[in-house]
């Protein structure tokens, strides 16, 4: 549930980023702001109820906003996630203009990861830049400990087939339904719409997002609950409130976005997730246990050496106060 809850947000808003050339997005705000960052929803504008979301319009967004926004958002995007205030996780995602199989195409790549868990997920989704949009490949892996799962959905012969193979061994095959996300009617297609400044407080949307983990497309509903500017930081920035509530896991969020469409905090209950610099992701939570989590490993290592090293020294000195 924990992972799922990570992803959502990920979705919504690593060294292997820095090879593929992708550059940083940083963000200039610490977490110590972050936490008190929050709005009123606009007069008038209603929360969102589950039951309302199935019959949302879909989002039809203009391709040349889009891609627009697409220019906007080179770069890896960090974020880190925290549950009663400790730190829990933390994720990447980028947003790549490449070639796939000959076709130029748009891809969303996020990286989870549960240190304490020891547990790595990650997701890949190729969409065309033309046309409607439509993906044209996903890819879900999950690394945990010694087993490792991965995912491979693409069309075979005009049919969407997944694909699951643990441990490198297949274990599965099966045909999937059309796939219904595309760069138009996604979170992505949205926070376009606002960083082009064209929706307004109580704009309400039906949005798909196709999981590769999950093979099938989940509904999302969305609402602008606000617009407006905050202080942060000692600075004034213009921000909106969105929620987000996804029926398929009973999950309603609270999300600030920055006017340039990017994420800064998202809440549910307890947890929190937090828009951050690398830096900031991959830093241990503070305190011993934050500590232990990132260093445990070699703190044991130093206790069955201390051990080792000690019983004989003990020995040695016993037999000379014998003497």
């Amino acid at each position: 549930m924990k992972m799922v809850r990570i992803f959502l947000l990920v979705s919504f808003s690593m060294a292997a980023f820095a090879a593929s050339g992708v550059q940083e997005h940083r963000v200039s705000f610490p977490i110590s702001e972050l936490k008190e960052l929050d709005m009123e929803s606009a007069i008038g504008v209603l929360p969102l109820s589950m039951k309302e979301v199935a019959a949302l319009p879909l989002l039809s967004a203009d391709p040349a906003l889009v891609q627009k926004f697409i220019k906007q958002s080179a770069g890896v995007f960090w974020s880190s996630f925290y549950i009663s205030g400790k730190k829990f996780g933390y994720s990447s995602e980028s947003w790549t203009q490449e070639d796939h199989n000959g076709r130029p195409v748009l891809k969303r790549h996020s990286e989870i990861f549960f240190p304490s868990e020891r547990t790595k997920h990650i997701f890949s989704t190729w969409f065309e830049v033309s046309g409607r949009g439509s993906i044209i490949e996903a890819r879900y892996s999950v690394v945990k400990k010694h087993v490792t799962m991965n995912i491979n959905v693409a069309k075979r012969g005009g049919q969407w087939v997944a694909v699951t193979v643990r441990n490198g061994e297949t274990q599965s095959e099966k045909t999937l339904p059309n796939i219904e996300e595309t760069l138009f009617n996604n979170d992505f297609a949205f926070r376009a719409l606002l960083a082009a400044k064209q929706v307004k407080p109580g704009a309400r949307y039906l949005l798909k997002f196709f999981s590769p983990e999950k093979c099938k497309d989940e509904l999302t509903g969305v609402q602008l609950l606000a617009s407006g500017t905050e202080q942060v930081a000692g600075k004034v920035v213009s921000c909106y409130k969105t929620e987000t509530l996804s029926p398929g896991s009973g999950q309603i969020w609270k999300h600030i976005i920055g006017a340039d469409g990017f994420l800064l905090v998202s809440r549910i209950g307890d947890s929190v997730l937090y828009s951050v610099n690398r830096e900031g992701a991959l830093s241990a939570d503070d305190g011993l246990g934050g500590l232990f989590e990132k260093y445990g490993h070699f703190l044991i290592i130093g206790v069955v050496l201390l051990i080792i090293f000690f019983a004989p020294v003990k020995q040695w000195l016993r037999r000379m106060r014998e003497r």
